[in-house]
């Protein structure tokens, strides 16, 4: 809804033309879910904060593999652009994970490291989940849908294919996780179930908000936009805020050509969308320090006047 033209001239896009200028926009599953609390995490673990992924992709066959498993073939519109549900290493994407894990203090799993198995054995430890890869959805059987992660020929019990069928048997306890990937919001329709993509299946899997994708997203502009989006988070705001601010960045630096909301408009916040960390109260710590330092200057006079 966001990337609708409020004044529309033609085939130039311009940042003020889109209703992102105006409304912070977010989505839900269903009507029930607008109102229902997010659980809070268990006090019976000290959870950390931020766990990221993003593999090294050596084996281009691999890749060949699993599109040829569901049929893939990259829409003729994107072939000009790297996208996040091709047959391309993803560089740009482990640079973003790591200035994350650098903004927020937290964990990341880059190249070789980021595989299915320590996905699955770390996952459930993290308050945000990043996952940053190539994601492929299947549109005949959405519980094939899969995030691709790096090949590892000596791991005997897993292929690197996180398929959703997999996540409705896992546990995850993050407020927030972020796939950032190709179509990861996209699936079948199904009647009383709703869109069967791989986002709905970490909600399934305990996540009661996600930022998920819609279409093949490039992945230079993805990266800047999810950067951008952390650095909004660890400010305080809302998560559909935090993620309008972002791109509303990023429209304000794009080449007019890039403006187009193929770029910037494919990732929505879906789920509960309280902050993440508490906003900084610059009145409350203002009053706090002018009272201390009265306080001291109180302290000094009395230790200078008994002196006298």
């Amino acid at each position: 809804f966001e990337s609708l033209l409020v004044n529309a001239d033609g085939n130039v896009y311009n940042p003020e033309d889109y209703l992102i200028q105006d409304y912070s926009i977010s989505y839900a599953y269903s009507a029930n879910h607008l109102f229902d609390d997010a659980e809070e995490l268990s006090s019976e673990y000290e959870y950390l904060v931020y766990g990221g992924f993003a593999p090294i992709y050596e084996d281009q066959g691999m890749i060949a593999s699993a599109n040829d498993s569901i049929g893939y073939e990259p829409d003729f519109a994107l072939r000009d652009f790297k996208v996040r549900g091709g047959m391309v290493d993803l560089p740009e994407a482990r640079t973003a994970v790591s200035k994350i894990s650098e903004l927020l203090g937290g964990n990341k799993w880059l190249g070789k490291e980021a595989t299915e198995s320590n996905f699955k054995e770390n996952a459930g430890r993290y308050q945000i989940l990043h996952l940053a890869m190539h994601g492929l959805a299947d549109h005949h059987n959405p519980n094939y849908s899969k995030l691709i992660f790096t090949s590892d020929p000596t791991d005997t019990l897993e292929d690197n294919h996180l398929n959703s069928y997999e996540l409705y048997n896992m546990k995850l306890n993050a407020d927030l996780a972020v796939l950032s990937a190709c179509n990861t919001g996209y699936g079948e329709l199904k009647r009383g179930e709703g869109v069967m993509s791989l986002a709905r299946a970490f909600a399934f899997a305990g996540c009661p908000s996600l930022v998920m994708s819609l279409w093949s997203v490039p992945s230079e502009e993805t990266s800047d936009v999810m950067l951008g989006f952390y650095k909004e988070l660890k400010k305080g705001e809302s998560k559909p805020q935090a993620l309008r601010t972002a791109k509303l960045n990023y429209l304000n630096q794009a080449s007019p050509e890039r403006m187009h909301p193929f770029f910037w408009a494919g990732f929505i916040p879906i789920g509960d969308t309280s902050p993440v960390f508490e906003p900084f109260n610059y009145l409350l710590y203002g009053f706090a320090g002018i009272i201390l330092f009265m306080l001291l200057f109180c302290l000094v006079y009395f230790v200078l006047l008994r002196k006298n």
